[in-house]
């Protein structure tokens, strides 16, 4: 089956984080003008200091989830952000302030986990071909479409303020981006684990499924070319 395929994967993987980080990039490259310039560097740092510490159990949460529900779990944190930046557009105050920063923590949890579990389905993918060039394709796929998110984000803020809306942004743009991370979640759980897929790439073997042992006549086969090739080689 077609979306069986290493690549149609890589590319359902690069879709997942094309969704997620059209939100969260955009986001982050106009925290100043949404929080304000103390906030924004609070809010931000938490991020990036949850994600280095939490990154050290990462790992071996990803072995006991399975990456599929990392991954999930993973993209929650960032749409827990995003509400706790919609919270703080609607009321302001204090207390949101403190909810954006704790949001930034639970999102930085959240990034060590999506990472982690895209680092390893992704080179599962890809160790699946034993030709290099296609692994190589399988790893392009998904970061050409995954770098797309950028692109994206910056049209529709370009959009958003061009058509003179509040620097702030809107309850709309709010749930605008909520949506695309909320999809790239439920996403994750569309994409097959590397035990189900099929290589392609196998021309005498064009529907071997990848991960299944070798059956004892290939065995047997490859045990005898081995013989007659070592018996040749005494003739020399």
């Amino acid at each position: 089956l077609w979306y069986k395929t290493p690549r149609v994967q890589a590319l359902g993987l690069g879709i997942v984080f094309f969704c997620v980080f059209s939100a969260y990039t955009t986001i982050q490259f106009y925290a100043a003008s949404i929080y304000g310039p103390i906030l924004a560097a609070n809010s931000i740092a938490a991020i990036y200091a949850s994600f280095t510490v939490s990154c050290l159990l990462a790992p071996s949460v990803t072995n006991y989830l399975g990456s599929q529900l990392a991954m999930f779990c993973g993209i929650l944190g960032y749409a827990f952000w995003v509400i706790a930046s919609l919270l703080f557009f609607l009321y302001g105050g204090e207390k949101w302030c403190t909810v954006v920063v704790w949001g930034g923590v639970v999102l930085g949890c959240g990034a060590s986990l999506l990472w982690t579990a895209q680092g390893c389905l992704i080179l599962q993918y890809a160790s699946f071909s034993p030709n290099k060039k296609e692994s190589g394709a399988i790893l392009g796929i998904f970061w050409a479409v995954f770098q797309c998110s950028s692109l994206v984000g910056g049209v529709i803020t370009f959009v958003y303020y061009t058509t003179g809306n509040k620097p702030r942004g809107s309850i709309l743009i709010y749930l605008i981006f909520l949506g695309l991370i909320l999809f790239g979640a439920i996403a994750t759980q569309f994409l097959l684990p590397p035990s189900m897929l099929i290589d392609t790439s196998i021309e005498d073997e064009r529907f071997h499924q990848l991960g299944k042992e070798p059956s004892a006549n290939l065995e047997e086969n490859s045990h005898n070319d081995t013989v007659i090739s070592e018996e040749t080689s005494l003739l020399f």
